[in-house]
């Protein structure tokens, strides 16, 4: 049997973001590629720069494939979020003004 090859594009977050995600997801993602400073709480909530967001907005960022948690190497002992290849082109499309 032979699979049929999953492409990034295959993916509703990244194919058209903005009716894929929630105002809030699409908010978060925005503000893991512009702030350096991700702290994480000890509700599992995330403050992004000076906003914070809800675990469960972080956790459906991360099962979509948007966001992965890596260690901070900075501080080791915390982690920080990075948005993945996925997240890349799903904000760049949500960053263009005439984007569907």
């Amino acid at each position: 049997m032979s699979a049929a090859a999953v492409t990034l594009f295959d993916k509703p977050a990244v194919a058209a973001p903005r009716s894929a995600l929630t105002a809030a997801q699409r908010e978060a993602l925005r503000h893991v590629h512009t702030y350096r400073r991700h702290r994480n709480t000890l509700t599992g909530g995330w403050y992004l720069g000076p906003k914070f967001f809800k675990r469960a907005t972080i956790a459906a960022l991360v099962r979509e494939g948007l966001v992965r948690r890596e260690k901070n190497t900075i501080a080791g002992k915390d982690y920080r979020l990075e948005l993945t290849m996925a997240g890349i082109m799903a904000l760049e499309k949500l960053e263009k003004p005439d984007a569907r």
